[in-house]
Protein backbone atom coordinates (compact mmCIF):
# COMPACT_ATOMS: atom_id res chain seq x y z
CA UNK A 1 0.00 0.00 0.00
CA UNK A 2 1.30 3.45 -1.14
CA UNK A 3 2.22 5.06 2.39
CA UNK A 4 -0.64 7.12 3.68
CA UNK A 5 1.26 10.40 4.30
CA UNK A 6 2.70 10.78 1.02
CA UNK A 7 2.40 13.56 -0.95
CA UNK A 8 1.05 12.37 -3.75
CA UNK A 9 -1.34 10.23 -2.19
CA UNK A 10 -2.93 13.15 -0.67
CA UNK A 11 -2.83 14.91 -3.59
CA UNK A 12 -4.81 12.12 -5.60
CA UNK A 13 -6.94 12.13 -2.57
CA UNK A 14 -7.61 16.00 -3.35
CA UNK A 15 -7.91 15.46 -7.03
CA UNK A 16 -10.57 12.98 -6.72
CA UNK A 17 -12.77 15.22 -4.71
CA UNK A 18 -12.22 18.48 -6.39
CA UNK A 19 -12.79 16.67 -9.96
CA UNK A 20 -17.02 17.26 -10.26
CA UNK A 21 -17.22 20.94 -8.38
CA UNK A 22 -14.03 22.35 -10.43
CA UNK A 23 -15.84 21.16 -14.00
CA UNK A 24 -19.01 22.76 -12.56
CA UNK A 25 -17.36 26.07 -11.59
CA UNK A 26 -15.08 26.10 -14.94
CA UNK A 27 -18.61 25.94 -16.42
CA UNK A 28 -20.22 29.39 -14.98
CA UNK A 29 -18.31 31.64 -16.81
CA UNK A 30 -19.12 30.46 -19.95
CA UNK A 31 -22.77 30.35 -19.65
CA UNK A 32 -23.00 33.91 -21.41
CA UNK A 33 -20.82 32.53 -24.69
CA UNK A 34 -22.73 29.30 -24.84
CA UNK A 35 -26.10 31.36 -24.86
CA UNK A 36 -24.70 33.56 -27.92
CA UNK A 37 -23.42 30.53 -29.64
CA UNK A 38 -26.37 28.13 -29.50
CA UNK A 39 -28.84 31.09 -29.44
CA UNK A 40 -30.74 30.11 -26.61
CA UNK A 41 -31.81 32.16 -23.60
CA UNK A 42 -29.89 32.55 -20.33
CA UNK A 43 -32.56 29.81 -18.76
CA UNK A 44 -31.86 27.18 -20.68
CA UNK A 45 -27.96 27.67 -20.85
CA UNK A 46 -28.08 27.45 -17.07
CA UNK A 47 -30.50 24.48 -16.95
CA UNK A 48 -27.41 22.37 -17.93
CA UNK A 49 -26.25 23.66 -14.51
CA UNK A 50 -28.93 23.03 -12.47
CA UNK A 51 -29.57 19.51 -14.28
CA UNK A 52 -25.84 18.66 -13.78
CA UNK A 53 -26.34 19.38 -10.26
CA UNK A 54 -29.64 16.98 -9.44
CA UNK A 55 -26.97 14.48 -11.34
CA UNK A 56 -24.61 14.47 -9.01
CA UNK A 57 -26.32 14.53 -6.31
CA UNK A 58 -28.61 11.28 -7.17
CA UNK A 59 -25.15 9.60 -8.27
CA UNK A 60 -23.85 10.01 -4.80
CA UNK A 61 -26.25 7.37 -3.31
CA UNK A 62 -24.96 4.89 -6.28
CA UNK A 63 -20.93 5.27 -5.71
CA UNK A 64 -20.74 4.73 -2.42
CA UNK A 65 -22.66 1.18 -2.14
CA UNK A 66 -21.18 0.53 -5.49
CA UNK A 67 -17.36 1.28 -3.65
CA UNK A 68 -18.28 -0.83 -0.74
CA UNK A 69 -19.13 -3.95 -3.19
CA UNK A 70 -16.66 -3.41 -5.86
CA UNK A 71 -13.63 -1.41 -4.36
CA UNK A 72 -13.04 2.14 -3.99
CA UNK A 73 -10.12 2.04 -6.41
CA UNK A 74 -12.31 0.37 -9.26
CA UNK A 75 -15.22 2.54 -9.48
CA UNK A 76 -13.24 5.96 -9.07
CA UNK A 77 -11.42 4.25 -11.93
CA UNK A 78 -14.76 4.06 -13.82
CA UNK A 79 -16.03 7.08 -12.55
CA UNK A 80 -13.20 9.19 -14.40
CA UNK A 81 -13.32 7.33 -17.53
CA UNK A 82 -17.20 9.10 -17.40
CA UNK A 83 -15.79 12.33 -16.65
CA UNK A 84 -13.48 12.09 -19.22
CA UNK A 85 -15.99 11.00 -21.94
CA UNK A 86 -18.41 13.78 -20.52
CA UNK A 87 -15.78 16.07 -21.45
CA UNK A 88 -15.44 15.00 -25.00
CA UNK A 89 -19.47 15.07 -25.64
CA UNK A 90 -19.32 18.46 -24.11
CA UNK A 91 -16.19 19.89 -26.39
CA UNK A 92 -17.65 18.89 -29.62
CA UNK A 93 -21.92 19.60 -28.96
CA UNK A 94 -22.73 21.21 -31.60
CA UNK A 95 -26.40 21.63 -29.83
CA UNK A 96 -27.32 23.09 -26.28
CA UNK A 97 -29.10 19.36 -25.57
CA UNK A 98 -25.69 17.45 -26.66
CA UNK A 99 -23.75 19.86 -24.29
CA UNK A 100 -26.53 19.29 -21.78
CA UNK A 101 -26.12 15.06 -22.06
CA UNK A 102 -22.39 15.81 -21.85
CA UNK A 103 -22.66 17.63 -18.73
CA UNK A 104 -24.92 14.86 -17.29
CA UNK A 105 -21.98 11.85 -18.39
CA UNK A 106 -19.08 14.32 -16.55
CA UNK A 107 -21.43 14.98 -13.25
CA UNK A 108 -21.92 11.40 -12.90
CA UNK A 109 -18.36 10.82 -13.24
CA UNK A 110 -17.01 13.47 -11.23
CA UNK A 111 -19.90 12.82 -8.16
CA UNK A 112 -17.37 9.62 -7.12
CA UNK A 113 -15.00 11.13 -5.98
CA UNK A 114 -16.78 13.47 -3.72
CA UNK A 115 -18.69 10.37 -2.38
CA UNK A 116 -15.54 7.86 -1.97
CA UNK A 117 -12.91 10.19 -1.58
CA UNK A 118 -13.90 10.68 2.21
CA UNK A 119 -14.65 6.54 2.54
CA UNK A 120 -10.84 6.17 1.68
CA UNK A 121 -10.22 8.64 4.47
CA UNK A 122 -12.22 6.62 6.76
CA UNK A 123 -10.66 3.47 6.00
CA UNK A 124 -7.21 4.50 6.10
CA UNK A 125 -7.54 6.62 8.76
CA UNK A 126 -9.81 5.00 10.97
CA UNK A 127 -12.39 6.45 12.87
CA UNK A 128 -10.22 8.88 15.33
CA UNK A 129 -7.89 10.02 13.03
CA UNK A 130 -9.97 10.69 9.60
CA UNK A 131 -12.17 13.62 10.85
CA UNK A 132 -8.71 15.42 11.13
CA UNK A 133 -7.14 14.20 7.77
CA UNK A 134 -10.37 14.98 6.26
CA UNK A 135 -10.64 18.49 7.56
CA UNK A 136 -7.28 19.16 5.86
CA UNK A 137 -8.84 17.32 3.01
CA UNK A 138 -12.34 19.72 2.73
CA UNK A 139 -10.17 23.30 3.58
CA UNK A 140 -7.81 22.88 -0.07
CA UNK A 141 -10.98 21.47 -1.21
CA UNK A 142 -12.98 24.42 -0.85
CA UNK A 143 -10.09 26.56 -2.70
CA UNK A 144 -10.13 24.62 -6.07
CA UNK A 145 -13.63 25.39 -7.12
CA UNK A 146 -12.76 29.18 -6.40
CA UNK A 147 -9.18 29.38 -8.13
CA UNK A 148 -11.73 27.36 -10.74
CA UNK A 149 -14.22 30.11 -11.52
CA UNK A 150 -11.18 32.62 -12.05
CA UNK A 151 -9.71 30.02 -14.53
CA UNK A 152 -12.94 29.49 -16.19
CA UNK A 153 -13.61 33.04 -16.78
CA UNK A 154 -10.18 33.50 -18.30
CA UNK A 155 -9.53 30.62 -20.62
CA UNK A 156 -13.32 31.54 -21.51
CA UNK A 157 -12.80 34.60 -22.64
CA UNK A 158 -9.48 34.45 -24.50
CA UNK A 159 -9.95 30.77 -25.60
CA UNK A 160 -13.48 30.37 -26.41
CA UNK A 161 -16.18 28.52 -23.80
CA UNK A 162 -15.23 24.84 -25.62
CA UNK A 163 -11.66 25.63 -24.19
CA UNK A 164 -13.18 24.66 -20.82
CA UNK A 165 -14.13 21.46 -21.54
CA UNK A 166 -10.39 21.07 -23.10
CA UNK A 167 -9.31 22.05 -19.44
CA UNK A 168 -11.84 19.43 -18.28
CA UNK A 169 -10.04 16.43 -20.38
CA UNK A 170 -6.87 17.42 -19.45
CA UNK A 171 -7.71 17.48 -15.56
CA UNK A 172 -10.01 13.83 -15.98
CA UNK A 173 -6.73 12.40 -17.81
CA UNK A 174 -4.21 13.89 -15.31
CA UNK A 175 -6.66 12.60 -12.40
CA UNK A 176 -6.98 8.75 -13.82
CA UNK A 177 -3.22 8.13 -13.90
CA UNK A 178 -3.07 9.62 -10.16
CA UNK A 179 -5.79 7.03 -9.39
CA UNK A 180 -4.13 4.41 -11.24
CA UNK A 181 -0.39 5.00 -10.07
CA UNK A 182 -0.80 6.12 -6.01
CA UNK A 183 -4.35 5.36 -4.79
CA UNK A 184 -3.84 1.85 -2.65
CA UNK A 185 -6.31 -0.74 -3.61
CA UNK A 186 -7.81 -1.27 -0.43
CA UNK A 187 -9.69 -4.32 0.81
CA UNK A 188 -12.65 -5.07 1.66
CA UNK A 189 -13.56 -5.72 5.21
CA UNK A 190 -14.95 -9.22 5.68
CA UNK A 191 -17.62 -7.56 7.13
CA UNK A 192 -18.95 -5.44 3.84
CA UNK A 193 -22.12 -6.49 2.34
CA UNK A 194 -22.27 -8.95 -0.67
CA UNK A 195 -25.00 -7.66 -2.48
CA UNK A 196 -27.02 -4.90 -3.96
CA UNK A 197 -30.36 -6.15 -2.39
CA UNK A 198 -28.36 -6.31 1.24
CA UNK A 199 -26.60 -2.49 0.27
CA UNK A 200 -29.65 -0.92 -0.10
CA UNK A 201 -31.17 -2.41 3.04
CA UNK A 202 -28.26 -0.99 4.21
CA UNK A 203 -29.88 2.47 3.29
CA UNK A 204 -32.67 1.93 5.13
CA UNK A 205 -30.95 0.83 8.27
CA UNK A 206 -28.67 3.93 8.06
CA UNK A 207 -31.98 6.27 7.58
CA UNK A 208 -33.51 4.24 10.70
CA UNK A 209 -30.27 5.42 13.02
CA UNK A 210 -30.83 8.56 14.89
CA UNK A 211 -27.52 9.22 15.08
CA UNK A 212 -26.77 9.07 11.43
CA UNK A 213 -29.51 11.19 10.77
CA UNK A 214 -28.16 13.75 13.63
CA UNK A 215 -24.52 13.37 11.64
CA UNK A 216 -25.83 13.53 8.00
CA UNK A 217 -28.58 16.06 8.36
CA UNK A 218 -26.71 18.55 10.40
CA UNK A 219 -24.02 17.97 7.77
CA UNK A 220 -26.98 19.52 5.25
CA UNK A 221 -29.02 21.93 6.59
CA UNK A 222 -25.61 24.04 8.25
CA UNK A 223 -24.57 24.92 4.13
CA UNK A 224 -27.83 25.99 3.90
CA UNK A 225 -26.92 29.40 4.71
CA UNK A 226 -23.80 29.53 2.49
CA UNK A 227 -25.80 28.51 -0.64
CA UNK A 228 -28.42 31.24 0.28
CA UNK A 229 -25.57 33.92 0.56
CA UNK A 230 -23.92 32.28 -2.92
CA UNK A 231 -27.61 32.78 -4.30
CA UNK A 232 -28.53 36.29 -3.70
CA UNK A 233 -25.31 37.70 -1.50
CA UNK A 234 -24.25 39.39 -5.35
CA UNK A 235 -27.72 40.78 -6.21
CA UNK A 236 -27.86 42.58 -2.93
CA UNK A 237 -24.38 43.40 -3.03
CA UNK A 238 -24.29 44.92 -6.43
CA UNK A 239 -27.48 46.29 -7.14
CA UNK A 240 -29.03 47.00 -3.48
CA UNK A 241 -25.79 48.37 -2.28
CA UNK A 242 -24.54 49.69 -5.20
CA UNK A 243 -21.26 48.08 -4.66
CA UNK A 244 -18.61 47.48 -7.86
CA UNK A 245 -18.56 42.99 -8.21
CA UNK A 246 -14.90 43.32 -7.30
CA UNK A 247 -15.32 44.56 -3.45
CA UNK A 248 -17.90 41.66 -3.40
CA UNK A 249 -15.28 39.04 -4.69
CA UNK A 250 -12.61 40.99 -2.03
CA UNK A 251 -14.91 39.83 0.99
CA UNK A 252 -16.43 36.97 -0.41
CA UNK A 253 -12.54 35.55 -0.81
CA UNK A 254 -12.14 36.76 2.87
CA UNK A 255 -15.31 34.62 4.37
CA UNK A 256 -14.06 31.37 2.03
CA UNK A 257 -10.87 32.06 3.80
CA UNK A 258 -12.07 32.14 7.43
CA UNK A 259 -14.14 29.14 6.74
CA UNK A 260 -11.33 26.95 5.56
CA UNK A 261 -9.22 28.18 8.82
CA UNK A 262 -12.16 27.11 10.50
CA UNK A 263 -12.35 23.96 8.96
CA UNK A 264 -8.96 23.19 9.58
CA UNK A 265 -9.54 23.85 13.25
CA UNK A 266 -12.40 22.13 13.37
CA UNK A 267 -10.60 18.26 11.91
CA UNK A 268 -7.64 19.30 14.10
CA UNK A 269 -9.68 19.56 17.65
CA UNK A 270 -12.27 16.72 16.81
CA UNK A 271 -10.06 13.71 18.52
CA UNK A 272 -9.78 15.58 21.63
CA UNK A 273 -12.89 17.71 21.94
CA UNK A 274 -15.24 15.10 20.58
CA UNK A 275 -17.12 14.57 16.96
CA UNK A 276 -19.70 14.85 18.58
CA UNK A 277 -19.28 18.03 20.57
CA UNK A 278 -17.66 19.81 18.00
CA UNK A 279 -20.68 19.24 15.72
CA UNK A 280 -22.99 20.64 18.22
CA UNK A 281 -20.19 24.05 18.93
CA UNK A 282 -20.84 24.54 15.17
CA UNK A 283 -24.36 24.46 15.16
CA UNK A 284 -24.36 26.88 18.07
CA UNK A 285 -22.08 29.42 16.51
CA UNK A 286 -24.21 29.06 13.58
CA UNK A 287 -27.38 30.08 15.07
CA UNK A 288 -25.98 32.55 17.31
CA UNK A 289 -25.10 34.08 13.69
CA UNK A 290 -28.89 33.73 12.81
CA UNK A 291 -29.89 35.23 15.77
CA UNK A 292 -27.41 38.50 15.36
CA UNK A 293 -28.31 38.48 11.97
CA UNK A 294 -31.86 38.82 11.98
CA UNK A 295 -32.10 41.01 15.08
CA UNK A 296 -29.02 43.65 13.96
CA UNK A 297 -31.09 43.90 10.48
CA UNK A 298 -34.35 44.44 11.80
CA UNK A 299 -32.95 47.31 13.65
CA UNK A 300 -30.27 48.80 11.64
CA UNK A 301 -30.93 47.66 7.99
CA UNK A 302 -28.63 46.08 5.94
CA UNK A 303 -25.02 47.11 5.27
CA UNK A 304 -22.12 45.45 3.54
CA UNK A 305 -20.85 45.12 6.96
CA UNK A 306 -23.50 43.29 9.20
CA UNK A 307 -24.19 40.74 6.07
CA UNK A 308 -20.31 39.76 5.61
CA UNK A 309 -20.08 39.65 8.92
CA UNK A 310 -23.09 37.80 9.58
CA UNK A 311 -21.95 35.08 6.98
CA UNK A 312 -18.13 35.09 8.30
CA UNK A 313 -19.87 34.16 12.03
CA UNK A 314 -22.21 31.28 9.89
CA UNK A 315 -19.16 29.86 8.10
CA UNK A 316 -17.18 29.71 11.17
CA UNK A 317 -19.59 27.57 12.50
CA UNK A 318 -20.34 25.45 9.49
CA UNK A 319 -16.47 24.80 9.24
CA UNK A 320 -15.92 23.94 12.73
CA UNK A 321 -18.93 21.44 12.53
CA UNK A 322 -18.51 19.74 8.87
CA UNK A 323 -15.52 17.18 9.42
CA UNK A 324 -16.80 15.99 12.21
CA UNK A 325 -20.39 15.71 10.68
CA UNK A 326 -18.79 14.01 7.76
CA UNK A 327 -16.96 10.86 9.47
CA UNK A 328 -19.59 10.91 12.23
CA UNK A 329 -22.42 9.61 9.50
CA UNK A 330 -19.45 7.17 8.33
CA UNK A 331 -18.59 5.85 11.47
CA UNK A 332 -22.34 4.48 12.55
CA UNK A 333 -21.87 1.99 10.27
CA UNK A 334 -17.94 1.53 9.46
CA UNK A 335 -18.98 -1.60 6.97
CA UNK A 336 -20.89 0.45 4.68
CA UNK A 337 -18.74 3.60 4.96
CA UNK A 338 -19.23 4.20 1.37
CA UNK A 339 -22.92 4.13 1.63
CA UNK A 340 -23.37 6.39 4.10
CA UNK A 341 -20.94 9.13 2.76
CA UNK A 342 -22.87 8.53 -0.40
CA UNK A 343 -26.47 9.20 1.40
CA UNK A 344 -24.69 12.49 3.65
CA UNK A 345 -23.39 13.70 0.62
CA UNK A 346 -26.99 13.73 -1.53
CA UNK A 347 -28.61 15.11 1.51
CA UNK A 348 -26.28 18.00 1.64
CA UNK A 349 -26.53 18.39 -1.64
CA UNK A 350 -30.20 18.15 -2.19
CA UNK A 351 -30.90 20.24 0.41
CA UNK A 352 -27.99 22.98 -0.54
CA UNK A 353 -29.93 23.36 -3.87
CA UNK A 354 -33.33 23.56 -2.18
CA UNK A 355 -31.94 26.75 0.43
CA UNK A 356 -30.11 28.05 -3.05
CA UNK A 357 -33.24 28.01 -5.28
CA UNK A 358 -36.26 28.76 -2.57
CA UNK A 359 -34.27 31.67 -1.95
CA UNK A 360 -34.16 33.24 -5.48
CA UNK A 361 -37.14 32.58 -5.80
CA UNK A 362 -38.81 34.88 -3.52
CA UNK A 363 -39.61 38.72 -4.74
CA UNK A 364 -39.97 40.25 -1.05
CA UNK A 365 -36.71 42.41 0.54
CA UNK A 366 -34.31 39.64 0.01
CA UNK A 367 -31.89 40.85 2.89
CA UNK A 368 -34.84 39.37 5.06
CA UNK A 369 -35.12 36.51 3.20
CA UNK A 370 -31.03 35.95 3.55
CA UNK A 371 -31.19 36.64 7.50
CA UNK A 372 -34.34 34.43 7.54
CA UNK A 373 -32.54 31.78 5.84
CA UNK A 374 -29.18 31.81 7.43
CA UNK A 375 -31.25 31.52 10.95
CA UNK A 376 -33.29 28.78 9.46
CA UNK A 377 -30.35 26.28 8.24
CA UNK A 378 -28.67 27.24 11.82
CA UNK A 379 -31.28 26.53 13.56
CA UNK A 380 -31.85 22.63 11.05
CA UNK A 381 -28.21 22.39 11.84
CA UNK A 382 -28.56 22.52 15.73
CA UNK A 383 -32.18 20.45 15.64
CA UNK A 384 -30.09 17.27 13.90
CA UNK A 385 -26.93 18.13 15.57
CA UNK A 386 -27.74 17.62 19.29
CA UNK A 387 -28.99 14.00 18.05
CA UNK A 388 -25.91 12.16 18.50
CA UNK A 389 -24.78 13.76 21.56
CA UNK A 390 -28.25 13.13 23.25
CA UNK A 391 -27.25 9.01 22.33
CA UNK A 392 -23.66 9.21 22.74
CA UNK A 393 -22.91 6.02 25.20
Amino acid sequence: MKSKNSIPFFITLISVTAAGPVAMQLYIPSVPAITKDFEVSLGVAQFAFSLSLITMAISMLFYGPLSDKYGRKQILIYGMILFITGSIVSLVSNSIYILIFGRIIQSIGGAGGLVISRAIVRDIYGPKNAARVLGTLITIFIAAPMIAVIIGGFISEYYGWRSVFVASFFIGILILILIIFFLPQLKNSKNQIQSFKSTYQAYFKLLKSPVFLGFSMQGAFAPGAFMSFMAIGPYLMIIELDRPPSEFGIYFGIVTLIFMIANYVGGKYSKPVGIEKMVFIGAIISVFAGISGLTLYLYFGLTVFLMFLIQTISSIGNGVAMPSSQIGAMNVNPSVSGTASGAAAFFQTIISALFAQTVSSINYDMALVLFLATLLAALGALSFGSIPILYKK
